[in-house]
């Protein structure tokens, strides 16, 4: 991993994390990448043998799990000064490449994780080869689970007039555990749906701050979710850390090709809000 990480943002976001001294985890699902939590369903389905008699109903099962899946990400890269990003992220090059130090992140996250959320920094993988290494050992216990017929529905109808009471409950119980744990199953397939994104993005070399939430019954289970608006929309996130974070995780400034504070102003900014130690550089682009 790259020592410091970069954020993308406008100077209105970049002006809220230098004075709140905290992130915003939002949702992924509204980011640029119409696929986003999909691609592992795909490679999924490429993978499991065309002989696995069970194969679809196996993607059926991590079609519905991926249903209750969402995750929240504050997204970084490892390049601090690429022209798409500028473009794409920092309000066409008028904004600011924030650089984390990815040390001081990882100790931010240690003493931040609780049972309610757990957040994580992971790196993102483009295309199939990596996510095809990280899935490949979880898919075998899935086929290995429908192989041993733990996953038969229970008898109905008429069929029921030919067994006991007894053995009808011991069946629908056998197969109710069986479901339990293939759902388990999935969901390991399903952390790694947010880790990956189409090569198309690869340019961005992304990590992400990254947390699942579920969604019961079309409703996103979301505790004490704020709300920002977008260009097209309201944004769901979550704030991170709880309290505000140390200045030390910030070491650095990349200033957009586009943007119009002069040095000395910038620097009063950055001296104001306590981040006297933070590195200031511009752009080497020519882009206008």
């Amino acid at each position: 991993m790259s020592d410091t990480l970069y954020h993308y943002c406008s100077n209105a976001v970049f002006h809220s994390i230098m004075t709140t001294r905290k992130l915003r985890l939002s949702l992924l699902t509204m980011s640029n990448d119409a696929n986003e939590g999909q691609h592992v369903v795909d490679m999924a389905h490429r993978l499991l043998p065309g002989a696995f008699v069970h194969k679809d109903a196996a993607i059926e099962q991590l079609k519905r799990v991926m249903s209750v899946v969402s995750a929240l990400g504050f997204c970084l890269s490892v390049d601090g000064d690429l022209l798409s990003q500028w473009r794409g992220y920092a309000d066409n090059a008028r904004g600011i490449a924030i650089g984390f130090s990815s040390d001081v992140l990882e100790q931010a996250i240690d003493e931040f994780n609780s049972e309610r959320l757990i957040v994580r920094l992971a790196p993102v993988a483009y295309g199939q080869e990596f996510l095809e290494t990280m899935i490949k050992g979880d898919l075998m216990p899935i086929i290995e689970h429908y192989a041993t017929g733990k996953m038969r529905v229970p008898v109905s109808g008429l069929l029921l007039d030919l067994r006991s009471e007894s053995e009808v409950l011991i069946e629908q119980e056998a197969f109710k555990k069986a479901s339990g744990e293939l759902f388990w199953m999935l969901m390991r397939l399903a952390n790694y749906a947010y880790m990956v994104k189409s090569p198309f993005f690869a340019e961005e070399k992304e990590y992400r701050l990254l947390s699942l939430v579920t969604v019961q019954d079309q409703k996103l289970a979301l505790d004490d979710a704020d709300f920002v608006a977008v260009a097209d929309g309201l944004k769901p996130y979550r704030e991170f850390p709880g309290e505000r974070f140390d200045p030390k995780l910030i070491t650095k400034i990349i200033v957009g090709p586009r943007h119009q504070t002069p040095a000395h102003v910038m620097r009063l900014f950055l001296d104001s809000n306590g981040f006297e130690h933070v590195e200031m550089t511009r752009s080497t682009g020519s882009y206008r």
